[in-house]
Formats: structure tokens, C-alpha cells, sequence
């Protein structure tokens, strides 16, 4: 790879731009080598877009591996199996781990609290997320939180 402008790197997942009509496509390089990117590619800049290319290095990766669904089956079989209590509790595991919960819940930050799932385990006054399978306190008051989170987030209407 002697040209300046390719970049060796990974495909590791893909998200959909809700809105936009748009798809991005991820792609990882070692840490170790944002000196040769930012050198090679500059930075992202929203007003002057870069458009690249994408090409695979090898022919083996022409015909990925089918993706196993079995787990993820298995993992949603395990939800719905779960009463209501511990569906909550399993949900706000997930939550914290969402990019538009965390954005969401940093605007109702606490100082000195860092992290999502500290955040929530404060606001909720648990030692553990999992109380909320336990605790009617708990469960409660995460419900009335993933309410306001989804209606602020326009994920659900409000109640007339």
C-alpha cells in the first residue's frame, strides 16, 4: 500500500442514519495509526466531505461466513421469558450501552458521575441495576425514566 490516500482497515459494523436515509459504514484502525490517517485523509469536515472508496483486500472475504442468528434467537427467547420486572432490569443493561441514552442522559448529568450506568444507578437509587427486577421502587421509576427518554426522544408519543 505505497498510495498516500489508502488506509488499510477493518469492516466492523454498520448503523443505519434515521432521518437521513443514509447508511455508515464502520470501519476500525489501530490507534496506533491515526497519525498515518489524519496524514493520509485529514479530518472528517461536515462542510467539505471526502467521498473514498471501499474495496476488500482479499478475494476470501468476497463470501463472508452466513451470520448465526441462534444466539441473538436464543437471547430474545430468554427475554420474553422473563416477566415484566426483569425485562426492565435487562433493558437498562442495554440502555446504558446506546449512544442516544447516553447523549440523553448526559443532559441530565450529576457532577462527579462519568458513566451511564452510574448515572442510572444513581438516579434510581440502586446499588445495582439489577434491583429493578426486584425492587417495585426501582422498577417504577426506570419505567417513568425510559418514558421520558423515549418521548424526548421522539421514539414515543405522548399520552393524550
Amino acid at each position: 500500500m505505497s498510495d498516500l490516500a489508502v488506509i488499510k482497515a477493518t469492516f466492523s459494523d454498520w448503523r443505519t442514519v434515521k432521518g437521513r436515509k443514509q447508511l455508515q459504514l464502520i470501519f476500525e484502525v489501530p490507534l496506533e495509526q491515526q497519525r498515518e490517517v489524519l496524514e493520509r485523509l485529514g479530518a472528517p469536515n461536515g462542510e467539505n466531505p471526502l467521498w473514498c472508496a471501499i474495496a476488500m483486500l482479499t478475494k476470501e472475504a468476497a463470501h463472508p461466513k452466513p451470520i448465526d442468528l441462534s444466539k441473538s434467537e436464543r437471547g430474545k427467547e430468554l427475554y420474553r421469558s422473563r416477566d415484566a420486572m426483569e425485562q426492565a432490569a435487562i433493558r437498562a443493561c442495554i440502555l446504558c450501552e446506546d449512544l442516544k441514552f447516553q447523549l440523553w442522559a448526559s443532559k441530565h448529568s450529576v457532577p462527579g458521575i462519568t458513566d451511564t450506568a452510574s448515572w442510572l444507578r444513581f438516579v434510581l437509587n440502586v446499588h445495582s441495576r439489577n434491583e429493578i427486577s426486584s425492587s417495585d421502587r426501582a422498577y417504577n421509576k426506570f419505567l417513568e425514566l425510559e418514558a421520558q427518554y423515549k418521548m424526548d426522544s421522539g421514539l414515543m408519543a405522548e399520552a393524550r
